[in-house]
């Protein structure tokens, strides 16, 4: 084998296409339940497929990159997974921050991760907008999920709105195996946490600095 079938044969192990590949071939079989508002959500293979596409083209178009990190501050829910996945699609690395940290965790963590743009819950906007604010040209943008009457924000920052304006057309995005896919920070028991990194390839390592956004 050369040099570049060995290339094309290891970036076939990026994870972003799996979700694709089931809605191929199997796209009305069941693929995800998961929390969604008061009830749970049930996706086939080609429903969730499309919502990841959704998903991928609402961070596109708030300037996230291949190479960039997209962190969040939500429970488990739908919109969690699928961002995990459209992460993976578009080569950004999935950075999810615990739904339990204060101001002080989350300035730390968004200061070291330097994300693109944060996901949280309505109910936490001012608190994520003040963290954001602090990092002055750094700061990412802001999304947020379940908005309601109690906890408005602009339309521009409500990812449910974006989502349903959004076609669920391929995202197309060349991606590779040593790509990072997710970053998970430690507790930091002993010390700041430190955020390991996760290739498509499931490469483990350890680092203090991120590569530039978008590179």
């Amino acid at each position: 084998m050369n040099s570049i079938d060995r290339r094309i044969a290891y970036d076939s192990m990026t994870l972003g296409g799996l979700v694709q590949r089931h809605a191929r071939y199997r796209g009305e079989d069941p693929a995800v339940v998961a929390p969604d508002g008061a009830a749970d959500a049930r996706l086939t293979w080609r429903e969730f497929d499309a919502r990841v596409d959704r998903t991928a083209h609402v961070l596109a178009a708030r300037g996230v990159q291949r190479g960039d990190r997209v962190a969040t501050l939500l429970g488990n829910s739908l919109d969690l997974l699928a961002l995990l996945w459209a992460c993976g699609r578009m080569g950004a690395a999935f950075t999810p921050m615990s739904p339990l940290l204060n101001a002080p965790g989350i300035a730390s963590l968004l200061a070291d991760a330097q994300p693109r743009v944060v996901i949280g819950p309505g109910a936490r906007h001012e608190l994520l907008a003040t963290c954001a604010s602090a990092m002055g040209d750094a700061a990412p943008g802001l999304l947020f999920c379940d908005v309601s009457a109690a906890h408005p924000v602009p339309r521009e920052n409500d990812f449910a709105a974006l989502l349903a304006a959004t076609p669920a057309s391929p995202c197309a995005v060349s991606v590779r195996a040593d790509d990072v896919m997710t970053i998970m920070y430690t507790s930091g028991t002993t010390g700041l946490p430190k955020g390991i990194q996760h290739t498509h390839f499931i490469a483990p390592c350890t680092r203090r600095r991120w590569p530039a956004r978008g590179g």
